[in-house]
């Protein structure tokens, strides 16, 4: 029976490459792809490949399997702390754009309140003014006076 061990770093180098190095199932795959393409062993010139290959496809789960659980939760572990830092790093340089968007709409809002305030006053002013130049007003008090003259 092959064990992991026994394995040759040169048959590792000829089965693992940069695509399927990262997961159990993408060496599995390469090595059943390699195997099915030659035929009966993992590499054409490599017939003492054949055990090591076929122990990686009846194996791969006992010699694996802590190992992804252990990969598994330093993910994890990983991106949690790296998840933290960034964050930290994202709401310290947004701090100063959530002041800016705040110090803008006080702004909006001051300014309208100040436009509302001069409208209310220039429209008093024409209301008086309007009020002083009718001359319907005037001559009704005239008459009025005029009329209160002569009935007393």
């Amino acid at each position: 029976m092959l064990h992991f061990s026994d394995v040759t770093r040169d048959i590792w180098l000829t089965l693992i490459n940069s695509k399927n190095y990262d997961t159990v199932s993408g060496l599995a795959a390469d090595a059943k792809n390699s195997k099915e393409a030659v035929g009966t062993t993992c590499l054409r010139n490599a017939p003492s490949l054949k055990p090591a290959c076929d122990a990686i496809f009846n194996k791969r789960k006992e010699w694996f399997g802590p190992d992804k659980q252990a990969a598994i939760e330093a993910f994890s572990n990983k991106t949690a702390s790296i998840e933290v830092v960034e964050l930290g790093k994202i709401t310290t340089a947004s701090t100063s754009y959530y002041t800016a968007i705040v110090a803008s709409k006080f702004a909006i809002i001051f300014i309208v309140l100040v436009m509302m305030i001069i409208y209310l006053i220039l429209r008093y002013r024409r209301k008086k003014k309007n009020e002083e130049k009718t001359p319907i007003y005037k001559i009704i008090e005239i008459n009025d006076v005029v009329l209160l003259r002569y009935n007393i």
